[in-house]
């Protein structure tokens, strides 16, 4: 019974090592961070009265930074 409680114990104690460690990890990474953001765009079909045809026309909607999200994760 004692080697369980031990062993419980231990695990216990190695988790929230760990997760200290995370937690240090996950702020410095959002300090870090740089401005890095990946554009999101939607397509849509737009008629060209000049071309008489039907074009895919992109247009960025937003911006999702990387850094803040792989943060928040950790």
């Amino acid at each position: 019974m004692e080697e369980k409680e031990d062993i419980f114990l231990k695990l216990k104690r190695f988790n929230l090592i760990m997760g200290f460690f995370h937690l240090i990890q996950g702020i410095a990474m959002l300090i870090l961070s740089n401005d890095f953001a990946l554009p999101v765009t939607i397509t849509k079909p737009e008629y060209n009265a000049v071309t008489n045809t039907i074009a895919p026309i992109s247009q960025t909607w937003f911006d999702i930074r990387i850094g803040p999200l792989v943060a928040l994760f950790l």
